[in-house]
């Protein structure tokens, strides 16, 4: 009878040794020149490695933590202070902004003004309750929170996180206005 190989240990050895290669690749890349953006560092890591870039993109895996190590002797110090901005400092100051905005939200639930109905309503929208209205519009902002690389340009939405450092178009400005005259009107309240 033949014994079934441990997949488990099998996937450990392989990340360990996967994980030896990169360091040792981020040791020879050291002594170079600095790498202007930390994507085309992990394209070069990649690139000798033999390894998919995005594996470096989980902030909470073991690639990343290892490359974390690093960044600041490989890349230079503009593309650094992007990384700062996740302090423990601009975290609480965060917390504190979306604790006063769910005060905000709580107190209006409990207590309905007019102030929070901003948003006029056009004859196209009309069939549209504004409860639903105001529910999608509130899911579209949690999911825009939470991928920050999708930012409103001109009333458009791009992703600014590409391979290419390119901006790519993900909607056009026509399908974004009802969602941007929400978040507007949302906004002078707050």
């Amino acid at each position: 009878m033949k014994r079934k190989p441990n997949c488990a240990a099998y996937q450990a050895n392989k990340l360990t040794n996967t994980l030896e290669n990169v360091e040792s690749c981020l040791n020879m890349l050291k002594g170079g020149e600095l790498f202007p953006s930390i994507n085309q560092l992990t394209l070069e890591v990649g690139r000798q490695v033999d390894l998919d870039p995005s594996i470096f993109r989980k902030r909470k895996g073991a690639h990343r933590k290892l490359l974390d190590k690093y960044i600041k002797d490989l890349v230079s110090n503009s593309k650094i202070t992007e990384i700062s901005a996740n302090s423990i400092d601009a975290l609480t100051i965060r917390n504190k902004e979306l604790s006063r905005k769910v005060a905000i939200l709580e107190r209006e639930l409990k207590q309905p003004s007019s102030k929070l109905a901003l948003l006029p309503i056009t004859p196209k929208q009309g069939k549209l309750n504004l409860v639903d209205l105001d529910s999608l519009c509130m899911l579209i902002d949690d999911i825009l929170k939470c991928q920050r690389n999708l930012q409103f340009k001109s009333g458009a939405l791009y992703n600014y996180e590409t391979f290419s450092e390119e901006e790519e178009l993900i909607s056009i400005e026509k399908n974004c206005k009802t969602y941007l005259d929400w978040k507007n009107g949302r906004n002078l309240v707050n």
